[in-house]
């Protein structure tokens, strides 16, 4: 099938260009009394994680970590967290696990759970308790589980006995300190140490119960009398962020399915894969309790109606604690990714976060919003680097490999690496990787459909008739033998198979097409490509198409890509 064939069938021709005026016809006078003139960004603006000017703030506020610290336990805990988790490989990690604020970080962890604390004791304090958590699993959960565990203590018994986590002083529930208890139990769960199930199943009743009627969340929490919610006070952006994040995590921790609200006949937006399952297939923990406890349909409305008042109200800067939230958002945002499946490459909300903090830094590479120089520094970083989005994309210890998946047939092959179980990387030429593909009784086969990055490409010496057979298999394989045929091709980085890469640019799996997109800038060395998003609509995909096809017409003029 030729691509504008395939394209046809979206609804959409390729053997010319389309103006936006084609698809929309009411636009088109506007357009041509030249009333709408819309200025186009230049393509390669928006940023990532990876991103060379991300980097450049990650390491001026890392360079600023290195010489200072928080008087607080957990303080030095995030910086130590946030110098950890900005390390752009195992060798920088390795070095980082010994830089005197780790050590800091442990020792003061260690110092602190000498004993066993009254919960009152001011150490244990929820941000402290939580972030020393956090940071120890982080680090090593099998080293440190003593620690943690004594942690784990003072934390339940601060728990209030309405499910939320607050001040001692009040009777409230705190929505800020509640997403700090319930991210130490995320954490210590995805390590695959057992967390109270209780704990988490009141702690979800009560953010269920201190919802505002609109969607969002107040600072102290005020409960609902019944079904009806009540009115709280204080609401912000940044409460949302943490009231909602709260909420995700409970769901992953019970791994609650199915979470979708249809309104007037039709499903909303909210179509969350059961479980979080379907994104890669990954292998989740057992849940921390029975979910039965938790009344879903009421879990599922204040889901979606929090995003809708997100939606309405969403802002980046904010008038204090910003870096705070910046944490907070990029862990809701996070986990929204996951349960929709959509992973935008460049969000807007990231993008506006980085423009915030590149206008913000100073000269000495910190940032201050309220929090502390070092702290604020350090929750910028971790937003930077997008922390929780490495945490999920991380999976699970306790038996499971880093991708979160189960065992490989072939344990030999396995090996443990900071308290994971890790794949050992397989190095395969092309014609071996294709008797896998051809062959499902193959050893590897089963590896390679589960978890295609553990196997490595080997394209020096590739025959005209592998690439043929690759070729082959992108326009009629199913849909995981296509996803790794095209990952396959594009690491050949061969001008020749930019025309199979335009094809699999129309494939229906979703996957296929990010690869083809991912090969397609590796190949021209565009790396910001022309600008498809994860979450594309076919209309963005036609006209990337476009944009890819004038470029290599460019490069070569007799080109036939239909």
């Amino acid at each position: 099938m030729a691509i504008s064939r395939r394209l046809r069938n979206f609804g959409l021709a390729t053997r010319s260009r389309r103006r936006w005026a084609d698809f929309v016809p009411s636009m088109a006078p506007i357009l041509a009394a030249g009333l709408f003139l819309v200025p186009l960004a230049p393509i390669g603006q928006a940023v990532t994680r990876d991103s060379p000017k991300v980097r450049e703030l990650v390491e001026s506020g890392v360079a600023f970590l290195e010489k200072n610290t928080d008087d607080r336990l957990g303080g030095k805990c995030l910086i130590a967290l946030a110098m950890i988790k900005s390390s752009r490989n195992d060798a920088e990690r390795q070095s980082r696990l010994n830089h005197r604020r780790v050590r800091e970080a442990i020792a003061a962890c260690r110092e602190a759970t000498r004993y066993t604390p009254p919960v009152t004791d001011k150490q244990y304090d929820v941000y402290s308790n939580g972030l020393a958590i956090i940071f120890l699993c982080e680090l090593d959960p099998g080293q440190y589980r003593r620690e943690i565990d004594v942690f784990f203590r003072a934390l339940y018994g601060r728990q209030k006995a309405h499910g939320g986590w607050g001040y001692d002083t009040l009777i409230t529930g705190d929505t800020s300190q509640t997403q700090y208890g319930l991210l130490s139990c995320w954490e210590a769960h995805r390590a695959g140490i057992p967390v109270n199930g209780d704990a988490v199943i009141r702690s979800l009743n009560w953010l269920l119960q201190t919802q505002d009627p609109n969607g969002a969340w107040g600072y102290q929490g005020q409960i609902a009398e019944g079904e009806q919610l009540r009115r709280q006070e204080n609401i912000s952006v940044s409460m949302l962020a943490a009231g909602l994040g709260g909420a995700l995590m409970c769901s992953h921790m019970l791994g609650i399915q199915d979470l979708r609200v249809a309104k007037d006949g039709e499903e909303s937006t909210l179509d969350l894969p059961p479980a979080f399952v379907a994104v890669g297939d990954r292998r989740e923990a057992p849940p921390v309790a029975n979910p039965n406890q938790v009344d879903r349909e009421r879990l599922k409305e204040a889901i979606f109606k929090a995003n809708q008042w997100m939606e309405r109200n969403y802002a980046i800067r904010i008038s204090q604690y910003n870096c705070y939230y910046l944490y907070s958002i990029e862990r809701y945002r996070s986990f929204q990714e996951q349960l929709l499946g959509e992973f935008e490459e460049e969000p807007k909300w990231y993008n506006d976060g980085y423009e915030y903090l590149k206008e913000t830094q100073s000269e000495n590479g910190s940032w201050s919003a309220n929090c502390g120089q070092a702290v604020d520094t350090a929750f910028s970083v971790l937003f930077l680097v997008r922390s929780m989005q490495m945490s999920l994309q991380g999976g699970i210890g306790g038996g499971t490999l880093i991708s979160g998946r189960g065992l490989p047939q072939n344990v030999s092959d396995v090996k443990l690496q900071r308290g994971r179980l890790m794949v050992d990387d397989t190095r395969k030429k092309i014609n071996e990787l294709l008797k896998v593909l051809d062959d499902p009784s193959h050893p590897d086969y089963e590896r390679l459909m589960s978890d295609p990055k553990s196997i490595t490409v080997d394209t020096g010496e590739v025959r005209p008739e592998d690439v043929a057979r690759l070729r082959q298999m992108i326009r009629g394989g199913e849909p995981e033998v296509r996803w790794i045929a095209v990952q396959s091709l594009a690491r050949r980085r061969n001008l020749d198979d930019v025309p199979t890469l335009l094809y699999a640019m129309t494939d229906p799996d979703r996957r296929v097409v990010l690869a083809a997109r991912d090969g397609l800038r590796f190949i021209s060395r565009r790396f910001d490509g022309f600008s498809l998003p994860d979450d594309y609509t076919d209309r963005t995909r036609f006209d990337v198409i476009e944009k890819w096809k004038g470029w290599y017409r460019s490069i070569r003029p007799n080109a036939i890509l239909d």
